[in-house]
């Protein structure tokens, strides 16, 4: 018995595991058990991580897509929000530009910021499109301005933006600043994170970068959170936030949108100096646009440069930003000197441009004209010289002594100055005379009212004087203005009054003087009865600046003589002629038709009267010419 007992032992013996074996064996398993595990949850939580990401690139498609449509971000939803008891779950519902709804919390560091929930509901997605891999609302920050059409393209809305820091393993910070939206996801340690079916946040974290990411409400719409948000912090085992964030730039050029930014007109952001050390500015632009130059003096080519149009065009660049240069630049003057007169072959072109008056053209040249009476100016770019023809106003013609019917004086005309006038970058003040008024006929009658003064700048011509009123003084014409030459000499009227039975007759008025040309003529001389016309006045200054010959400033002619026969319709000699160059026709007398001279033009002097007023003188000109760059 002994015997097989012991045999039995041994073979148990044998076999078994003692329990040193057993505990080895067990602590093997537990570790291979533990090690599998970890493994697991790494890989669930890589895979909730790689979930989370593919989220917010459907998130940010849809925002891409909500951008092109609205032209601006959409605003953060509540992110107290309950999703399994509330339809409003991810709905936005704050204004565009100011997004303040209860839930939603605006920086008390930087009143931009606000901070929210995805707003799934805006951007067509599902509820779960909110959520990170880890039952956690994603964080939607954004930069309001950027939820509003109106500043979303603004330069102004593009600074004090969010800064993102990456920390690397070494400690260092990499800094991306200018970002205007953030998508957060708080990781699995689920640290200040807000739960999808809870109104309230998760604990705080001990991490102070991840502290940083995320708001910490004060009131039901403000909260403490700064500025700076921090993403990839390798040297903290606690961090696990992963952010997700873009720059207004990146944005619009993701989605094909640099329409939504223009270039302002802002000196401070569009000042553009092109030409040596002038600064251009532009009106504002949208993207791809090309527009003019605005300034200064109108955005016309500076001094020293032309082109082929008058002023430069820039075009607008991306992200708000001319291009550099012109697109239809101004070009630098050069080559020799032209010859004379129409201009020689290989000269520089002319880099004067002007506005002001009315604009024509005579073959190569500008020709700008000004009528219209009182003080403007000419605005010109450049340098260049102008030639020029200023005329004075025509003086009025001269009233007459009813009593005695005698014709007035005729009007002097304008005095006309010509010559030319070297510019760079100024603004010249043109004035233009008004004509004289004519005189007043009755039992107290006035000399014609001389014309008012025309001017180029420093270079001006007077008005013509006033015919005198006619009667027993016998009207005289008036002088002309003064211009380039001593005005002329006014015609005068006969010397006497001749009686003839019981008819008074009185001689014609003489007519009006005109500067560069002859005196007035004098009223005719008694010879026969009747015969006392007006005298003519003197013809005027004939001028081609315009292009073909015209003369200005002419006499007016004298008022006729008149019969002063108690109600004779026997006709009198008619009133003189007005001097060739806008001068007036003088009245002439006849019983039946009474009436005025005939009002001058171009600074002819006016008619004088005889049983009416004399005629007023026609208002002065100016006339610039200078080549058409």
């Amino acid at each position: 018995m002994k015997s097989i007992f012991s045999r039995k032992f041994k073979i148990n013996n044998k076999f078994a595991f003692s329990l040193i074996e057993l505990s080895i064996v067990i602590t093997i398993v537990s570790v291979v058990i533990t090690s599998v595990i970890a493994v697991s949850i790494t890989k669930i939580n890589n895979l909730k991580v790689e979930a989370a990401q593919n989220r917010i690139n459907t998130i940010y498609k849809a925002i891409g897509f909500y951008l092109t449509t609205n032209s601006r971000l959409p605003c953060p939803a509540p992110i107290t929000t309950v999703k399994t008891s509330s339809s409003n779950y991810g709905n936005s519902a704050g204004s565009p530009g100011t997004c303040s709804e209860s839930g939603v919390y605006t920086s008390v560091a930087n009143a931009n910021i606000v901070y929210g929930m995805i707003p799934v509901q805006d951007l067509g997605l599902g509820a779960e499109m909110a959520e990170d891999g880890f039952g956690n609302k994603l964080a939607y920050v954004v930069d309001k301005r950027f939820t509003s059409t109106s500043t979303f393209g603004a330069s102004a809305s593009n600074s004090g933006l969010m800064t993102v820091t990456e920390i690397t393993t070494g400690g260092t910070q990499e800094n991306t600043v200018e970002a205007i939206l953030l998508i957060i996801g708080y990781g699995s340690n689920k640290s200040g994170a807000f739960n999808a079916n809870s109104s309230t946040q998760n604990a705080a974290s001990s991490d102070s970068n991840e502290i940083a990411n995320y708001a910490v409400p004060v009131t039901d719409t403000t909260a403490t959170l700064g500025n700076t948000f921090y993403s990839n912090v390798r040297t903290s085992n606690v961090f696990d936030d992963k952010i997700f964030y873009k720059t207004r730039n990146a944005l619009v050029t993701d989605f094909n949108a640099l329409y939504l930014i223009p270039c302002e007109p802002s000196a401070t952001y569009n000042g553009d100096v092109i030409y040596g050390a002038y600064t251009m500015t532009w009106p504002s632009a949208a993207y791809g646009k090309v527009v003019s130059a605005t300034g200064p003096s109108s955005g016309l080519c500076p001094t020293g440069y032309t082109g082929s149009v008058d002023k430069p065009t820039k075009k607008c660049g991306a992200y708000g930003k001319w291009q550099e240069g012109a697109i239809s630049p101004c070009i630098a003057n050069g080559g020799g000197a032209g010859g004379g007169g129409g201009g020689g072959g290989g000269g520089s072109v002319s880099s004067l441009r002007c506005n002001g008056g009315t604009s024509t053209t005579s073959g190569s040249n500008t020709v700008r004209t000004f009528t219209t009476v009182g003080v403007s100016s000419l605005v010109c770019t450049g340098s260049g010289t102008l030639t020029y023809l200023v005329v004075g106003g025509g003086g009025g013609g001269g009233g007459v002594d009813t009593d005695l019917d005698g014709g007035g004086g005729g009007g002097g005309g304008g005095g006309v100055k010509t010559g030319t006038y070297a510019v760079s970058d100024q603004a010249i003040t043109v004035t233009v005379g008004a004509g004289g008024t004519g005189g007043v006929s009755d039992g107290s009658p006035t000399n014609g009212i001389t014309g008012g003064t025309s001017s180029l700048g420093a270079a001006y011509a007077t008005g013509g004087v006033g015919g005198r009123y006619g009667g027993n003084n016998m009207g005289v014409g008036g002088n002309s203005g003064s211009g380039d030459t001593t005005a002329k000499v006014r015609g005068e009227a006969g010397t006497c009054i001749f009686h003839v039975g019981s008819y008074l007759y009185t001689h014609g008025g003489g007519g009006g003087g005109a500067s560069m040309a002859s005196d007035g003529n004098s009223g005719t001389t008694l010879t026969t009865i009747p015969s006392h016309g007006g005298g003519a006045g003197a013809g005027g200054t004939s001028n081609s600046i315009t292009g073909s010959p015209v003369v200005y400033g002419g006499g007016g002619g004298g008022g006729a003589g008149g019969v002063n026969s108690g109600g004779s319709t026997s006709p009198v000699q008619g009133g003189g002629a007005g001097g060739s160059g806008g001068g007036g026709i003088g009245n002439r007398n006849n019983i039946n038709h009474p009436g005025r001279g005939t009002n001058g033009l171009g600074g002819g002097g006016g008619g004088g009267g005889v049983s009416d007023h004399g005629a007023d003188g026609g208002s002065g000109v100016v006339i610039v010419s200078y080549p058409t760059p």
